[in-house]
Protein backbone atom coordinates (compact mmCIF):
# COMPACT_ATOMS: atom_id res chain seq x y z
CA UNK A 1 0.00 0.00 0.00
CA UNK A 2 1.04 3.54 -0.57
CA UNK A 3 1.92 5.65 2.45
CA UNK A 4 -1.25 7.74 2.22
CA UNK A 5 -3.45 4.64 1.93
CA UNK A 6 -1.83 3.18 5.03
CA UNK A 7 -2.41 6.45 6.85
CA UNK A 8 -6.12 6.46 5.99
CA UNK A 9 -6.43 2.80 6.98
CA UNK A 10 -5.07 3.70 10.41
CA UNK A 11 -6.98 6.94 10.88
CA UNK A 12 -10.46 5.83 9.79
CA UNK A 13 -11.12 3.17 12.47
CA UNK A 14 -9.70 5.37 15.21
CA UNK A 15 -11.78 8.36 14.13
CA UNK A 16 -14.94 6.24 13.98
CA UNK A 17 -14.37 4.72 17.41
CA UNK A 18 -13.35 7.98 19.08
CA UNK A 19 -16.22 9.95 17.56
CA UNK A 20 -18.77 7.27 18.45
CA UNK A 21 -17.48 7.15 22.03
CA UNK A 22 -17.61 10.95 22.37
CA UNK A 23 -21.13 11.06 20.86
CA UNK A 24 -22.31 8.32 23.20
CA UNK A 25 -20.89 10.13 26.21
CA UNK A 26 -22.58 13.35 25.11
CA UNK A 27 -25.91 11.50 24.91
CA UNK A 28 -25.49 9.73 28.25
CA UNK A 29 -24.00 12.51 30.35
CA UNK A 30 -25.33 15.67 28.70
CA UNK A 31 -28.75 14.46 27.62
CA UNK A 32 -28.25 15.05 23.89
CA UNK A 33 -30.17 13.01 21.39
CA UNK A 34 -28.37 10.52 19.10
CA UNK A 35 -27.86 12.05 15.66
CA UNK A 36 -26.37 9.73 13.04
CA UNK A 37 -25.92 12.41 10.37
CA UNK A 38 -24.04 14.67 12.79
CA UNK A 39 -21.89 11.74 13.90
CA UNK A 40 -20.98 10.98 10.26
CA UNK A 41 -19.93 14.59 9.68
CA UNK A 42 -17.83 14.60 12.85
CA UNK A 43 -16.13 11.36 11.77
CA UNK A 44 -15.30 12.74 8.32
CA UNK A 45 -13.96 15.95 9.81
CA UNK A 46 -11.82 14.06 12.33
CA UNK A 47 -10.43 11.83 9.58
CA UNK A 48 -9.49 14.90 7.56
CA UNK A 49 -7.93 16.81 10.45
CA UNK A 50 -6.01 13.83 11.81
CA UNK A 51 -4.77 12.83 8.34
CA UNK A 52 -3.64 16.39 7.57
CA UNK A 53 -1.80 16.66 10.89
CA UNK A 54 0.22 13.50 10.27
CA UNK A 55 3.80 13.57 8.97
CA UNK A 56 2.62 12.04 5.67
CA UNK A 57 2.23 14.92 3.27
CA UNK A 58 -1.33 14.68 1.94
CA UNK A 59 -1.90 16.84 -1.08
CA UNK A 60 -5.62 17.17 -0.36
CA UNK A 61 -7.15 19.92 1.75
CA UNK A 62 -9.27 19.20 4.79
CA UNK A 63 -12.33 20.37 2.84
CA UNK A 64 -11.51 18.00 -0.03
CA UNK A 65 -11.23 15.09 2.35
CA UNK A 66 -14.42 15.91 4.27
CA UNK A 67 -16.68 16.51 1.29
CA UNK A 68 -15.16 14.05 -1.16
CA UNK A 69 -13.80 11.20 0.95
CA UNK A 70 -14.67 8.50 -1.60
CA UNK A 71 -13.05 10.43 -4.48
CA UNK A 72 -9.92 11.15 -2.42
CA UNK A 73 -9.52 7.44 -1.64
CA UNK A 74 -9.93 6.67 -5.34
CA UNK A 75 -7.30 9.27 -6.32
CA UNK A 76 -4.84 7.98 -3.72
CA UNK A 77 -5.14 4.46 -5.08
CA UNK A 78 -4.63 5.57 -8.68
CA UNK A 79 -1.61 7.84 -8.12
CA UNK A 80 1.62 6.08 -8.95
Amino acid sequence: MKKTEKLLCKVVPLAVLWSTWKHRNDCVFNGSQPNFEELCEVVKTRIALWAKSSPANLEFSVTDIVFNLQQVKHCIRNVS
